[in-house]
Order: structure tokens, then C-alpha cells, then sequence
């Protein structure tokens, strides 16, 4: 094969190397330069798309290597080289198929279209090329929905049913029209002409392969411009105008020797054989068909070898030279044989590889729908767990609402009676000071001993209601400061507290908010505070919420074990404080029931409650096992309290 120009395709390419540091996008660029109609020759994008490929393996790029053998297959399929573009196209498929690439996948089905048409397998070439139009369904016209039709025009004028292959030329002319592909254009005419050369329409015939003539000679594309030149030829040929059909033929052969090489260059040399057969001139058809043959047997491409020998042994034959007509006609009869067989077994082959691309596809498709119920299930777990957060959230505000309902009732309760102690004792000091200032206004002009004692006796009174007024007001400031420590938002922040001081606030508030039936059933407490318990980094309110939370658990076991029990029961709640080893601990302990065995590995589990329906959410102590151990690295633990009643400890690590 001559040396082919490729000084600006080259440039081209180191261009891309220098502009690509990453080696995926290089082979994503190398792979679009593939499809470029600017290239001189077709060996350039043979080295191109073989670049891609090896660049693909070695770095393992899935979609380089699939659409590279697709690319380098369909270089060999235009050189004519069946065989290996059989062998790359088919192993490229299930590939393509499993990265989900309609658009290279119909350029796949095209390629098989179209070397079962040059192997004859007209019925396959139909399918493959109805198969790239349905994975193309829909979509806006490309190039890729255009050859499919025009592969579907060469199967049916393959198979003597022309007005079919007339429709589907037709169609392929009408999407290049719409994407404006010169190239595309120029088949689809090169393809309705040759329709019209079989029905005998000359002028037509001609009239389409001079507009793909036309159209194609601005792009300087060789494969299309040396076909449409031998379709000329032959179409001279038939009308008898041989000078012009050789001077075709020629420029034809000319640009094949040129830009393509290989066995484009062969088929040429065995059309112009056959013309000078045609006319008359065994010795011209001779010397083409003998280089022709020689082609041929270096490619290894026995179809045109035995078409070589058949012309061969009939221009000899013309000549006289019998014995090396009977050679020729021998080694025809023989290769074609071969072809035969290798064509069956080549059949059988591709069987085989169409059911291993069958069974590919068939696991794709139940791997894509197991990923698509995947996906439909992800996505409906993900409403649910959202309806679900929502939910708890929800569940958490109610619960938070009910405790606050519960607090605020018995601290009303509470806080009722240091307000009614400040109104009735301001009452009474405001009439004492207007006693004192009457008994002022009368004895204005009595000696000061005489009254002395009376007035002392109203200002001693007044100072006794304030100082009442002033520790009732204490006593009230003191419930509500309780209640802000427990409502109090932090936003999340860690800071210093009193541990004393923070669980003696939720002893008040938890006390007080706990609203009993019988006053005679109300718990007694018992407090020991550690005075080294000092402070500890935690989120106020959090733990706050904790504390409140097991005292009023304490507070509501104890009562509802004293209304069931007639023995005497009196509930008791201890509360203890201490700090060891760099925890701080915080025990509350009660003598109710108790937690069932099997219900300690329950009690921290969001929605458990034994409470009576309605009376809890089950959500705070797992809220209070949230707290302590994620938000404070701490730890909640339950245990019996010796002589009965239930025992929670909560630890905290001291920062």
C-alpha cells in the first residue's frame, strides 16, 4: 500500500496529547476525531481509534475500550477486512449494551448490517439494521438513524426487490438532508442511482450519482468519491460510452491507489477487468486482474481472489491460453470452496456469538431492571423513612407538649400559692399603712411617747408582711427560674453548668409539676449532693430534659404503685450526685415497681412504654438515651433499687 499523507491528521492528534493531561478525556477526544470526515486517509483513523483502544486497556476505561473496538472494527469493515471486523464489532456489543450507549449501540447493529450484506446474509442484515433504528426510537434525527436505512436499501436491491430498497435510500436521503451530512447525502443518491441503473432508468441514474458527485467533491472524501465514480462507470458502461466509463474507472482507481489502498483497490482492478473483458481487450484485463489477484492474496481475502481467478481464466480463455484458463478456473472452483466453508463456518461463528450477545444482553436487561427496582425501592424507603422522621418528630413535640401541659398545671397549682400569700399580705400592709398614717394624722399634736408604742406596733406588722411578701415572691421567681432552665434553647452549645444546681432546678420543676390525686400519696425526697460534683460541659436544656424526664417517670411510678397498693406503701424518690474517676454521675432512684427483666433491653427503644394508652409516647427515655450517649459521650444505665423500685444513673465524662 502506497505511503498516505499524513502530516495534518498527525499534527492533529500530538495536538490532543498536549492538550489532554488526563488520559480518559484523551481517549474521549481521540474517539470524536474517529468520527471526523477531514481525515486524509483511512489508515489515520485506523491509528487513531487503535490508540484509543490500547490507551483504554491500559488504564482499565470501560467505555474507551467498547466504543474503541466499535471504532477500529468499523475502520476494518470500510477496508473491506470482514473477518476481523466481524470478530471486534461483536465483541464490542454486549459491551456498549451494558454501558447503556443507544447511539453506539445502533452504530454497532449498522456495522453487522452491513458485513452481513457483503457476506450475502441479507435476512441478518435486516435485523441488525431494524435493530439500530428501534434503539434510535424517538430520538432526533442523527447520522446513526440515517445508515441504518440506507443498510436496509442495499439488503433489499441485494435481494432483487427494488422499489423496497428505493424507499429506504429515500428515507436515508431524508434524515442526511435534515442533519446536513454531505457524505450521508451522497450514499443515499449513490444508492438510488444504482436502483435506477437495475430498472433500466438510465437518466435518472445518471442525474443521482452526478448530485453525489457534487455533493461529495467539496469534502474531499475519498471511499465515497471512488464509489461514486465506478457507479458512473458502470452506468457508461451499460449506455455504451466506453471512453468515458475507462476515463472513470481510472480516476476511480487513481484515488483508491492514493487515499485508501488494500482491497477497495482490488475491487476497482476487478471492475476495470471486466470492463476490458467487456470490450474486447483480454491482454488490458489481464494485467489488471493479475494485480488485482495479487492484492488480494497479500490481504488473504479469498472473495476476491476466486472473483480474480474467475475473470482470469475467461480472459485467458479469450486469448487461447487454455492451459492457464483451466489453472485459473481450477484455483477459482477450489478457493471458492473455501469461501463456502469459511463462509458457514464464519456463519456459525457469528451464531455463536450472537447467542453469547443474546445472553449478555439478557443479563444486562435483568441487571438494568434489578438496579431499576432497586431504585424504585430506595426511593419509596426514603419517602417512608422521611414520613417516618416527620412522624417522630411530630411524636417528640407531642410529648413535649404533654409534659409541658403537665408541669404547667401543677406549677400553677404551686406558683398559686405564693401569689395568693404577696396579694393578701400587700392587702393587709396597704391597710396597715393607711392605719398608720391616719393614726399619724389624729395624734399630730399628742407627745410622741404616748403613741410610740401603737406606731410600732403598725410598722413592725408592715415590715413582718413585706419581709412574707418578699420570700413568697422568692419562692414563685424560684419555680419559674426552674422552668426556664428546663425550656431554656441552647442551640446546641456546650457550656459550663453546676451540676448541683442544674438537677436541684429540675427537682423543683419535676416536684412541683407533678400533680397528684391524693397529697397523701405525694413522694418524699431525698437528696445528697456531692459538694465535689462541681461542673460539667453539657447542653443545658438537653440535659435538663433528661433529668426532669426519669424524675417525672420516678414521680408517676411511685404514685401509681401507692394508688394500688393497700399496705401501707409511702413513695420515696432519692436523688444522688457524685463525681469519680472523671464521671460525673447523677443517680434517681425510686421504690415503685420496678422494670419486668425482660423489659430492661426495651426501655431505651423509641415507642416502648408500659404505661396505659395515652398516658406516654414510649419517646422519652429514648430521647434521654439519644441525649447522654451521642450528644454527650456519656452513658444511661437502669437497674433495680435494692428493696424494689427502679435505678437510672446517668454518667457524664467531665471535659
Amino acid at each position: 500500500m502506497p505511503e498516505q499523507p499524513r502530516s495534518d491528521f498527525a499534527a492533529r492528534i500530538e495536538a490532543l496529547r498536549v492538550e489532554y493531561d488526563d488520559t480518559r478525556a484523551l481517549v474521549d477526544a481521540l474517539l470524536e476525531e474517529c468520527e471526523t470526515e477531514e481525515s486524509p486517509s483511512i489508515s489515520d483513523i485506523l491509528a487513531c481509534a487503535e490508540e484509543a483502544l490500547r490507551l483504554s486497556r491500559e488504564i482499565g476505561y470501560d467505555r474507551g475500550e467498547a466504543v474503541g473496538l466499535l471504532e477500529v472494527g468499523f475502520v476494518h469493515y470500510r477496508m473491506q477486512r470482514n473477518q476481523e471486523s466481524f470478530s471486534l464489532i461483536l465483541e464490542a456489543q454486549p459491551r456498549l449494551q451494558a454501558l447503556d450507549e443507544p447511539v453506539a449501540e445502533a452504530k454497532c447493529a449498522t456495522v453487522l448490517a452491513g458485513l452481513h450484506n457483503t457476506s450475502g446474509n441479507y435476512q441478518k442484515a435486516l435485523e441488525h439494521a431494524h435493530d439500530a433504528l428501534s434503539r434510535l426510537e424517538g430520538r432526533p434525527a442523527a447520522e446513526w438513524q440515517g445508515w441504518p436505512e440506507y443498510m436496509l436499501g442495499d439488503a433489499y436491491r441485494a435481494m432483487g426487490e427494488l422499489d423496497r430498497a428505493r424507499d429506504h435510500y429515500q428515507r436515508a436521503y431524508q434524515v442526511f438532508m435534515e442533519i446536513g451530512m454531505l457524505r450521508g447525502l451522497a450514499r443515499a443518491l449513490i444508492g438510488l442511482g444504482g436502483v435506477c441503473r437495475s430498472l433500466g432508468d438510465f437518466d435518472a441514474s445518471e442525474a443521482h450519482f452526478t448530485e453525489a458527485r457534487r455533493l461529495i467533491e467539496p469534502t474531499g472524501n475519498p471511499v465515497t468519491m471512488a464509489r461514486v465514480l465506478s457507479d458512473l462507470a458502470l452506468l457508461r458502461q451499460l449506455m455504451g460510452n466506453h471512453d468515458e466509463a475507462l476515463q472513470l474507472f481510472e480516476e476511480s482507481l487513481r484515488i483508491r491507489r492514493e487515499k485508501i489502498g488494500g482491497l477497495i483497490v482490488a475491487t476497482c482492478l476487478i471492475d476495470l477487468g471486466k470492463f476490458f473483458l467487456a470490450t474486447g481487450k483480454p491482454d488490458e484485463a489481464i494485467v489488471r486482474l493479475d494485480e488485482a489477484l495479487r492484492i488480494a492474496e497479500r490481504e488473504d481475502h479469498k472473495p476476491r481472489m476466486f472473483a480474480a481467478h474467475e475473470a482470469l481464466s475467461e480472459a485467458h480463455c479469450k486469448k487461447g491460453d487454455l492451459t492457464a484458463a483451466l489453472m485459473h478456473h481450477q484455483e477459482y472452483q477450489r478457493i471458492k470452496e473455501d469461501v463456502m466453508s469459511a463462509d458457514a463456518d464464519t456463519r456459525f461463528q457469528n451464531l455463536e456469538f450472537s447467542f453469547e450477545a443474546a445472553a449478555a444482553q439478557k443479563e444486562a436487561d435483568l441487571v438494568r431492571k434489578h438496579n431499576e427496582e432497586l431504585t424504585r425501592k430506595n426511593t419509596e424507603l426514603a419517602r417512608l423513612i422521611q414520613e417516618l422522621k416527620e412522624t417522630q418528630e411530630m411524636l417528640i413535640q407531642s410529648e413535649k407538649m404533654a409534659s409541658l401541659g403537665q408541669l404547667t398545671a401543677g406549677i400553677a397549682h404551686e406558683i398559686k400559692n405564693p401569689l395568693n400569700f404577696v396579694t393578701n399580705f400587700s392587702v393587709m400592709t396597704k391597710d396597715l399603712a393607711e392605719e398608720l398614717a391616719e393614726e399619724i394624722s389624729v395624734h399630730r399634736d399628742d407627745k410622741v411617747a404616748m403613741v410610740e408604742a401603737d406606731f410600732r406596733d403598725l410598722a413592725a406588722e408592715i415590715i413582718a408582711n413585706a419581709e412574707r411578701i418578699l420570700e413568697h415572691g422568692q419562692r414563685a421567681a424560684q419555680i419559674v427560674n426552674s422552668m426556664l432552665v428546663h425550656s431554656r434553647q441552647s442551640g446546641g452549645r456546650k457550656m459550663r453548668v453546676d451540676v448541683n444546681e442544674l438537677v436541684l432546678n429540675c427537682i423543683d420543676l419535676a416536684f412541683h409539676g407533678f400533680s397528684a390525686d391524693d397529697e397523701s400519696l405525694e413522694p418524699s425526697l431525698e437528696c445528697h449532693f456531692d459538694d465535689k460534683a462541681g461542673t460539667f460541659s453539657v447542653i443545658e436544656d438537653e440535659m435538663a430534659r433528661v433529668i426532669t424526664n426519669i424524675l417525672n417517670n420516678a414521680f408517676y411510678a411511685t404514685h401509681e404503685h401507692a394508688q394500688s397498693t393497700d399496705d401501707g406503701f409511702k413513695p420515696h424518690v432519692q436523688v444522688r450526685t457524685s463525681r469519680r474517676h472523671g464521671v460525673v454521675e447523677i443517680t434517681i432512684a425510686d421504690n415503685g415497681p420496678g422494670i419486668r427483666e425482660e423489659h430492661k433491653a426495651k426501655v431505651f427503644e423509641p415507642f416502648f412504654t408500659t404505661k396505659p394508652s395515652g398516658s406516654g409516647s414510649g419517646l422519652g427515655l429514648s430521647q434521654s438515651y439519644e441525649i447522654v450517649t451521642k450528644r454527650h459521650g456519656g452513658s444511661l444505665k437502669v437497674d433495680d433499687t435494692p428493696g424494689g423500685g427502679a435505678t437510672f444513673v446517668v454518667g457524664i465524662p467531665v471535659a
